[in-house]
């Protein structure tokens, strides 16, 4: 399964944090949670139940691709 998260750049980072931890039971083990923000947001915490897959930055936008474990 593959969400995209795409939060309005003015988003608390703990917001993002929180919601992304609700989506987790929305995605099947190995599945991919896509996140888009701004490059200057803060960084988030992630829950342990995710891994970083791929992070890359396009200007004032930051993909972050996030692997459930």
């Amino acid at each position: 399964s593959i969400i995209f998260y795409d939060p309005p750049f003015d988003f608390e980072t703990k917001m993002v944090e929180n919601e992304i931890s609700l989506v987790s039971e929305l995605i099947e083990i190995n599945g991919h949670l896509i996140i888009h923000r701004h490059s200057s947001s803060e960084s988030i915490q992630l829950p342990k139940f995710y891994e970083i897959h791929k992070e890359k930055k396009f200007g004032q936008s930051a993909i972050l691709i996030l692997n459930k474990i």
